[in-house]
């Protein structure tokens, strides 16, 4: 069976990650789940609710723990984040699909935040920053955030590897194009540090959407 990013990512597209949020977003349903069950059994077996109402309130509280619970099975298991070597695409959606992609190379800031359980399970929230009109995507509680953090600043920060997508370098000017080229070298060349050519890069996208 043909997944969605399947039909999603383009010819030229390595996929190099596929995260789904944390087992402990399922937590709190499975712990409502088995209070609900445990309550109703209790019920049922010392009669403190005899009868046909009794019954009634047993089976309600056992279809309003699995009802809750395979809901949100059901929208945890539809949330993923794809890594590409080009973009960031977030996926959610139950009955319709809801994507949002970041070009990797708009890409401005990415951060992580980790609790304690969180760092106990290692697990943690992740924010990514885009410039232009592009959206910026935030998920919560993904397994290994800071791994997946390093690989999307590797792929955003590296003008060795920077290939803009085709549908990114449709539409932009020939100066862009040549300005972030040279901000490459410098960077290559040690005139630049990192922040700074993120920074500038940004910049030319933002001139270039405003002109």
């Amino acid at each position: 069976m043909e997944r969605f990013i399947d039909k999603i990512i383009s010819p030229n597209e390595t996929l190099l990650e596929e995260v789904r949020e944390h087992w402990i977003e399922m937590a709190a349903p499975t712990a409502i789940l088995l209070i609900l069950v445990l309550l109703a059994l209790v019920l049922e077996i010392t009669q403190l609710l005899a009868g046909a109402w009794g019954f009634v309130i047993f089976v309600l509280l056992v279809l309003a723990g699995v009802g809750h619970f395979a809901y949100r099975y059901i929208r945890w298991s539809s949330k993923y984040l794809f890594l590409t070597n080009r973009r960031v695409v977030v996926v959610s959606g139950i009955l319709s699909r809801r994507t949002n992609e970041i070009p990797i190379s708009r890409i401005t800031d990415i951060r992580c935040n980790q609790g304690i359980f969180g760092r106990i399970l290692n697990f943690g929230s992740l924010d990514i920053q885009s410039a232009g009109n592009d959206a910026s995507e935030a998920m919560g509680n993904i397994p290994h955030p800071f791994d997946i953090r390093n690989k999307v600043d590797a792929l955003a920060s590296s003008p060795s590897s920077y290939d803009p997508p085709v549908g990114e370098v449709k539409g932009r000017s020939d100066q862009a194009v040549e300005t972030i080229e040279r901000l490459s070298k410098l960077y290559r060349d040690g005139f630049i540090d990192e922040a700074e050519f993120k920074r500038l890069k940004a910049k030319v996208f933002e001139d270039q959407e405003d002109s």
